[in-house]
């Protein structure tokens, strides 16, 4: 028959470091946008630098590596591992990547498929994490990112409504966690 996926495997790789590389690679065939691979980046310099200060062990280069990447969050000084917050500063990163194509719209090097691709991949990873009552890297990063956005903006009316709506019209989008889909819902699902 059939394989039958069900969602804790789906969140086991969505949520997996190695397995998101893939979708790295997808982006590199769907776009030239690099900033989306920045996050990528960041993960693995944090693992390169926790490996070279290892085996360096307590010389004077593992000694500036460690000073060098205490600067950028990626690694822990005293067990030599990469920092926790390499994941939730990658996740930063990734919705920046989103804004960005965002942006890119307005200018000639705009990619509908990219923005699409994108925007599904890291709706899907908030969803995850959300249902997971995790409230991992990506949750934070958009609750940071709304957080800012509301103080830039709550002394302007004008400006204040429309994100408003737009926020509630995104946040329907996104099960709410315990809840169950109304059969309305699982009609339209469908995988082709």
């Amino acid at each position: 028959g059939s394989p039958k996926f069900q969602m804790i495997y789906l969140q086991s790789i969505m949520m997996d470091q190695h397995a998101r590389r893939i979708f790295g690679v997808i982006v590199l065939f769907v776009s030239t946008n690099f900033v989306a691979l920045l996050p990528y980046l960041y993960v693995e310099t944090a693992a390169l630098l926790a490996d070279l200060v290892n085996k360096l062990d307590k010389g004077s280069l593992a000694l500036q590596i460690l000073s060098f990447s205490e600067k950028f969050q990626l690694l822990d000084p005293r067990s030599r591992t990469p920092d926790p917050r390499v994941a939730h500063n990658a996740a930063l990163i990734e919705v920046a990547a989103g804004l960005t194509a965002i942006i890119q719209l307005l200018t000639p090097r705009r990619n509908f498929i990219f923005l699409v691709i994108y925007w599904q991949y890291l709706q899907t990873r908030f969803t995850l994490e959300l249902l997971a009552d995790q409230g991992g890297p990506m949750v934070s990063a958009f609750y940071r990112l709304d957080a800012a956005i509301l103080t830039r903006i709550s002394s302007i009316p004008a400006l204040l409504g429309p994100y408003t709506k737009l926020k509630s019209i995104l946040a329907s989008q996104i099960p709410k966690p315990g809840s169950q889909a109304d059969s309305s819902t699982k009609k339209r699902c469908s995988i082709m």
